[in-house]
């Protein structure tokens, strides 16, 4: 453990990162708060086990909530996403949209449209940019013309993009576009297999030093995870389980491992955990 407070150059500058419009960024500079093992309260320490459980939920699919002004509108176009390989969920306000955002891993993606109203459009910016999981999100706003004040707007924003389309393929593309432009990586899936054991192996080693960070952020995340279909993600998210303070881990992990489906070697894993 190291006791890293204040005063160490590079904690301030981490402590940043964790609010980094791009994810891979924000993951890093949790995992470097992470594996330091801190022993101290810091400002910021809130945001590193979401960060971790963020990380260990990680599928490689690329992720969008579409919020329109009607659910039906907002399935037409989540129906058409989800054909093009997006994890799509939809909403028809800001609140919902955050709600929403709990059915996803991650958030790469926002889709609004200008037909909602200004006054709605921007309540749905405002309220992304003060919520954590969805502030680093690709911001696109499907307008009538290039004249639309959000695209002066999108000028200087580089995590806000405009398209004129209303088409699968072209909100596809739009989508693809706005993600490359705010300047985050994607995911792939051998890169989210990667940060999922990452994160799990680190909130195990947080459980084990008495570290001041409340591990209960990801309890919820790392149960699910037992659901994976990937048996390394299982195994490692059974491997943290084991040493969180959480009253139905025992529980889910013996249902897990004494599934029909789980693989025997998962079931070992599962079973000493």
């Amino acid at each position: 453990p190291i006791e890293l407070g204040a005063e160490h150059a590079s904690w301030p500058a981490l402590v940043d990162a964790m609010s980094s419009p791009d994810r891979n960024v924000r993951f890093e500079a949790a995992f470097a708060i992470a594996a330091a093992l801190p022993q101290q309260s810091f400002e910021g320490q809130d945001r590193v086990v979401p960060l971790l459980a963020e990380a260990l939920s990680q599928t490689g699919v690329p992720t969008v909530i579409v919020v329109m002004p009607t659910q039906d509108r907002a399935n037409a176009v989540i129906e058409a996403l989800r054909q093009a390989g997006y994890n799509a969920v939809g909403a028809t306000s800001a609140e919902t949209a955050v709600s929403a955002a709990e059915q996803l891993p991650a958030v790469d993606v926002i889709i609004s449209t200008e037909e909602a109203g200004a006054t709605q459009v921007d309540q749905l910016l405002a309220t992304a940019a003060q919520t954590a999981k969805l502030a680093g999100a690709a911001k696109v706003v499907i307008v009538r013309s290039t004249a639309s004040q959000y695209a002066r707007r999108a000028v200087n924003d580089a995590l806000l993009s405009i398209t004129t389309a209303t088409d699968a393929e072209g909100l596809k593309n739009a989508a693809d576009q706005a993600r490359a432009r705010a300047a985050s990586i994607p995911i792939d899936q051998a890169t989210a297999i990667n940060y999922a054991v990452r994160a799990a192996a680190l909130l195990q080693a947080l459980a084990l030093s008495n570290s001041p960070l409340n591990l209960s952020a990801a309890e919820q995340t790392v149960l699910a995870a037992l659901r994976d279909p990937r048996p390394e993600v299982v195994k490692v998210s059974g491997g943290a389980l084991a040493l969180l303070d959480s009253q139905p881990a025992q529980g889910a992990l013996l249902q897990a491992s004494t599934a029909q489906e789980t693989g025997d070697d998962v079931k070992v894993s599962l079973l000493k955990s």
